[in-house]
């Protein structure tokens, strides 16, 4: 029996580019407080982004994978839309890369209470994007 599926929008904007819109039919995102999955007709939704693997399963059944990294995500009538500060191809990531934003992270200055969860933030993205270069065999 073939399996029915429904489509959706998906978009993923950053600061300099905008991706898509893809004809989705699964999306899997990185909320702030853990793993968000989308399909056609969700309820609506407003998620702050953490840091970890954006994955969008088009209609033609292909997985494309992204580095994502702070943010908002919107689900609303079918549409989801990634607003990011980072998108980055997770076959485009570079270990030794992601090693030197780690060390910079435990680097920074962490005077104040805003220093603090700036430096904290920082260096869990790195160490996400690390783990994830890892995984997919990145330079470095």
């Amino acid at each position: 029996m073939a399996e029915y599926v429904r489509k959706f929008r998906c978009q993923v904007i950053t600061p300099e580019k905008q991706l898509g819109p893809f004809e989705a039919v699964s999306v899997i995102f990185p909320a702030a407080d853990g793993q968000v999955g989308v399909l056609n007709d969700r309820a609506p939704l407003i998620a702050l982004l953490g840091a970890g693997p954006l994955r969008i399963r088009s209609i033609d059944g292909r997985l494309t994978e992204y580095f994502v990294s702070g943010g908002f995500a919107q689900v609303r009538q079918n549409v989801t839309t990634i607003l990011t500060e980072q998108c980055v191809p997770l076959s485009e990531l570079d270990a030794a890369a992601a090693q030197k934003e780690l060390d910079e992270a435990h680097a920074m200055s962490a005077g104040s209470p805003e220093a603090v969860a700036l430096r904290a933030a920082a260096a869990a993205s790195a160490k996400t994007k690390l783990r994830l270069a890892r995984e997919q065999g990145g330079k470095g």
